[in-house]
């Protein structure tokens, strides 16, 4: 056993400095040429200058349905843009290095805020392995390259979740929240966690929450005529899906299998994916619901965050970077090479990985576009790879919250004499 602990920490201590030196060098390269006009922040970068100016936010949207170009240009809540404008005193670039810097700042809350909400301390070594996930995964590194909000948005979610789980400053968690949600607005799916609290605390906690999504309603009216534009037009443009390569939803893929297969979907698509949504998004409640206290909360939030990219319109790879946090509050209730554990982390790294890969090496064999029914089966199978993972994650966090249960119901076994009695979970 302490031969094969050995092993398992060199192999860690190798991996960390091999992926830790990966991700200098690129943070190094972003630094010193970010070019971010080019990349995701610029459009932030030039929705704030036009919000300075009273331009125009949002494009037109497409008349129908599912069409990508619904993404084009900035796609946010106004108050995003608003709360980017100091940035816009800086050239594009160094304004992109300081955001870099705010990304970074980040990842490391929430690994750390993660880690904290855990409702049982966890191992070092735990955390280094959670660490190097970090700088493996391929959502990570996409949203770094793009210079994307999501680091930032996960970051407040972490932060919420330390605070309802730990239940302890309650209203700043609900603060948080809300501004994640002024960010991006699929943030808000995670609230009914808020629900588990206390009374007190949950009033406390709803009290941040509604606050801080009524001061960015206001801010939004006062900074710009186009804020009820983008929730009557723009956001649901998109909220139901689009037809993309990189849409890694259940929705988008579904789109991209029909329009491969010859079949342009029609409106009431959109309705499905509604239905579909608010569907497990209920069944995630039913099968998180009934454990209490700080572990109830955790298995909660956990089950809303594996559970949202699934299911909502559009999930690129970047919006990935929160089942790690899913993962991170997972670890503490599985045990190694369980099968709650084998498919929480192999749900991660699947779905965090970039599948792109697999998809262009198919390409380059044949199996781009649907020939037959054997080339289709694999198209589809290679478009759904980060979905199966995030489908893998979420079955882990309703595992998980069975055995919790189960546990709980059995009750801790006794102590027999002589022994030490066990810990509770």
């Amino acid at each position: 056993m302490d031969r094969h602990r050995t092993w398992r920490r060199a192999v860690l201590v190798v991996l960390l400095a091999a992926g830790a030196t990966y991700f200098v060098v690129a943070a190094v390269k972003e630094m010193r040429a970010p070019e971010a006009g080019v990349h995701d922040f610029g459009v932030y970068y030039r929705a704030a200058v036009a919000m300075t100016h009273g331009g125009r936010l949002y494009a037109v949207p497409p008349a129908c349905c599912f069409n990508v170009a619904a993404m084009t240009g900035y796609t946010y809540p106004p108050v995003f843009a608003a709360l980017l404008v100091p940035l816009t005193w800086l050239p594009v670039d160094d304004a992109g290095r300081v955001w870099l810097v705010i990304c970074y700042a980040s990842l490391l809350v929430v690994l750390f805020a993660g880690v904290r909400a855990a409702p049982r301390p966890l191992h070092r070594e735990t955390i280094a392995w959670l660490g190097l996930v970090f700088l493996v995964a391929g959502s990570v590194a996409f949203a770094l390259y793009e210079m994307q909000a999501t680091p930032l948005v996960v970051a407040l979610e972490a932060i919420f979740a330390l605070c309802v789980i730990r239940d302890r400053f309650v209203l700043v968690g609900g603060l948080c929240l809300a501004m994640a949600a002024a960010f991006k607005v699929s943030p808000l799916l995670i609230a009914p966690a808020i629900l588990l609290l206390p009374r007190p605390s949950a009033y406390r906690a709803l009290g941040g929450l509604l606050g801080g999504l009524a001061a960015a309603g206001l801010l939004s009216l006062a900074l710009t005529d186009q804020a009820m534009d983008y929730v009557v037009h723009v956001l649901p443009s998109f909220s139901g899906g689009v037809v993309s390569l990189n849409n890694l939803s259940l929705p988008g893929v579904i789109l991209r299998a029909l329009v491969a297969g010859g079949v342009h979907p029609g409106a009431s698509l959109d309705i499905v994916f509604l239905v579909l949504e608010v569907a497990a998004l209920v069944a995630t409640w039913m099968l998180c619901r009934g454990v209490g206290g700080p572990r109830g909360r955790a298995l909660m939030i956990a089950g809303f965050l594996a559970v949202i990219p699934i299911v909502q319109g559009v999930t690129w790879d970047h919006h990935l970077i929160a089942e790690i946090l899913v993962l991170i509050l997972l670890v503490p209730f599985t045990r190694s090479w369980s099968a709650a554990w084998m498919l929480a982390v192999g749900g991660t790294l699947v779905a965090t990985a970039n599948q792109h890969v697999l998809e262009n090496w198919l390409a380059g064999h044949g199996v781009a576009a649907p020939y037959n029914a054997f080339t289709f089966t694999v198209f589809v199978a290679a478009a759904s790879c980060n979905l199966i993972g995030m489908c893998a994650l979420w079955a882990g966090v309703a595992m998980t919250a069975r055995d919790v249960r189960t546990r709980a119901a059995v009750g801790p076994p006794l102590a027999v004499s002589g022994s030490r009695a066990p810990v509770p979970v």
